[in-house]
């Protein structure tokens, strides 16, 4: 099966498929920014439907995705009333 947008996805083949991104610290964003894609096509029932962009992600996208990021940590994982909190004991 072709793609019908062979600049911006192809068809999924993960030995053939590499989203690049440019050199940096931007690696760990791409990987949440592709959990995220995967996520939302929990309902395909054929594997070629799923297409796994290739361009670069926009800027501002990634600045969002930083925000989202921050804002877990801050309310779920540092905050007492978090979630995901584990509290230090001061007990010795």
């Amino acid at each position: 099966m072709e793609s019908t947008s062979a600049t911006t996805t192809r068809d999924f083949n993960p030995l053939k498929v590499c989203h690049q991104q440019e050199s940096g610290e931007t690696c760990g964003f791409y990987a949440t920014y592709h959990m995220i894609v995967t996520a939302t096509k929990v309902g395909l029932t054929k594997p070629e439907e799923f297409k796994v962009p290739t361009a670069p992600i926009p800027h501002e996208e990634l600045c969002k995705l930083r925000a989202k990021t921050a804002s877990f940590l801050i309310s779920q994982v540092i905050s007492g009333k978090g979630e995901f909190h584990y509290p230090t004991s001061s007990a010795p």
